[in-house]
């Protein structure tokens, strides 16, 4: 493998921790006494819900255990966790915080608003809660997700609810022009989920509404740049989405917007990862 032929010289070495690819060359370099400092990027691992899958992933992750390797987690909330759950170092793992997902193109977008709410991802998404906040919200909501992830609910929808996937043009478009974006989440405290959902809908200008999770309140200043509500809590939900609709809230939700915005276009930008990035790798290199 390349990654093993580079990993002999002095150079850092780079990987992905969402690549199965890269795990099992991590692991196998885990196991070198000597050779280049190695950094993990996007290590959000959980441990899946059947116990041969918990325990698969854990035997993995304990074999990538080296002093060589640094970890990344997305959040200050994740360190503490990640680290007592594998089992590492804490001094082995670093925060690179997420980015959004929009190019120098998109970002030229001009945003609207049009009254649609819109939600959409795949990962730890508790998409259970929007549908129970559904009835309480007078607004057209737009879930871009597979059908077939909301089971048996994807029968009996609400009026107002539409789901369906579809191409990131059409995404882009569905974003420009959402008057709202929400992102529900499972409650969770092991890994952070739906970062570049809310960050990308934040760089084009749009309000979101987020339920709390582990990570959430790193990225998104609750009542200046988003909202942070409960999770499992469909009421406070709609209330929160009421409430950015409301037209005698808009001077209000402009400043929100605006602010989220800047936040997403500096602090949580590509360049600004990548500039986080390697200062890790400038770190662990020593």
């Amino acid at each position: 493998m390349r990654i093993l032929k580079a990993a002999r010289g002095r150079l850092p070495i780079v990987l992905n921790g969402f690549s199965r690819t890269d795990q099992v060359a991590a692991i196998l370099l885990a196991r070198r006494t000597q050779g280049a400092p190695i950094v993990m990027t996007d290590c959000t691992w959980q441990g899946g819900t059947h116990p041969v899958d918990r325990l698969i992933t854990s035997v993995g992750i304990r074999a990538m255990r080296s002093p060589r390797i640094t970890f990344c987690v997305s959040s200050e909330a994740e360190l503490p966790v990640f680290a007592r759950r594998w089992e590492i170092d804490p001094r082995q793992v670093a925060v690179v915080p997420w980015y959004h997902g929009l190019t120098d193109a998109d970002l030229r977008l001009t945003p609207t608003r049009d009254g649609e709410i819109v939600s959409a991802g795949y990962a730890l998404r508790d998409y259970d809660l929007l549908l129970e906040a559904a009835p309480l919200i007078s607004a057209p909501i737009w879930i871009g997700t597979h059908p077939a992830l909301l089971g048996h609910r994807a029968a009996g929808m609400p009026s107002n609810v539409t789901v369906s996937h579809v191409p990131r043009g059409e995404f882009l478009e569905r974003l420009r022009r959402a008057s709202a974006v929400v992102v529900p989440l499972e409650r969770r405290q092991d890994r952070s989920a739906g970062q570049t959902t809310y960050l990308t809908a934040m760089a084009l200008g749009k309000i979101v509404v987020v339920t709390d999770s582990i990570g959430v309140s790193d990225h998104i200043e609750d009542g200046r740049t988003g909202f942070i509500v409960p999770p499992g809590d469909p009421r406070a939900l709609a209330a929160a989405i009421t409430a950015v609709l409301d037209p005698a809230e808009n001077e209000r939700m402009t400043a929100v917007a605006t602010a989220a915005a800047k936040a997403a276009r500096t602090r949580f930008s590509p360049e600004e990862h990548l500039d986080r990035l390697l200062r890790v790798v400038a770190a662990a290199t020593g």
